[in-house]
């Protein structure tokens, strides 16, 4: 587990890379370092919390499942179209 500040936690297990609350400790400067992500929670009910064109360029580069609350999972489907899992 690593601790990244705020709400914001990086998780990895031999099995699974898990990502929470990637608000403003992620930026789109850090996407390029995200090699791999499985699973990306969205734990904040405020959907102003998170920079939605990085949790966009996230999933495009890993392709992780995102789970998060309905109003942040309309927005992040109409950035992504029916590219989300």
């Amino acid at each position: 587990v690593c601790y990244l500040g705020g709400s914001t936690f990086f998780l990895r297990t031999p099995e699974h890379v898990i990502l929470i609350d990637p608000a403003e400790k992620i930026s789109s400067s850090d996407v390029p370092g995200i090699k791999r992500l499985d699973l990306l929670l969205a734990a904040q009910r405020n959907s102003e919390y998170y920079d939605l064109e990085v949790i966009r360029r996230i999933h495009q580069k890993t392709n992780s499942t995102i789970l998060a609350d309905q109003l942040l999972y309309d927005q992040v489907t109409d950035l992504l179209g029916d590219d989300i899992p």
